[in-house]
């Protein structure tokens, strides 16, 4: 009895892992961001969610819901402020009783980033993440993180 157990477990999470989308959100090319000592300037994140999908807005809409959020490190004399997130846009699932805000097709996040006034100069490439719930009408799958790489270059 064990073992039918197991084998239809395993079938199940094989079944859900087939209907998982191969690429769920792209994550667009940073371009190089060019700053002087002392200098603050605002970045473009941009991200592409799959069609059929959405991801949940930041703020998420409930408690239990997972926003999506942007983190960068900051290091070597580069600070990052707090992004800002666009508006979520209503989607209501079938038979919910409320809309909740979630990002659909191509979202922008901005985050400033500043040097210190007494920064070395030359090229440096800093680390950051973006997480996030994507589902579809029906599913939510599991959360996902995607590291990002951005090219600074402090003349």
């Amino acid at each position: 009895m064990k073992s039918l157990f197991l084998f239809a477990s395993f079938f199940s999470i094989l079944s859900l892992a087939t209907q998982v989308p191969k690429v769920m959100v792209r994550l667009e090319k940073l371009l190089l961001v060019q700053i002087r000592p002392g200098e603050t300037k605002e970045i473009l994140v941009k991200f592409t969610v799959a069609d059929g999908l959405h991801v949940q807005a930041n703020p998420a809409s409930k408690p239990n819901l997972i926003a999506t959020t942007l983190q960068m490190e900051s290091k070597q004399g580069i600070e990052f402020g707090q992004p800002q997130y666009p508006e979520g846009k209503p989607y209501r699932l079938e038979g919910a009783p409320s809309d909740i805000l979630t990002y659909e097709g191509t979202v922008d996040i901005r985050i400033p980033v500043g040097a210190a006034k007494k920064i070395s100069v030359g090229n440096k490439e800093l680390n950051g993440s973006l997480r996030f719930q994507a589902c579809n009408e029906k599913t939510c799958f599991f959360p996902t993180t995607i590291s990002l790489k951005l090219p600074v270059q402090v003349r």
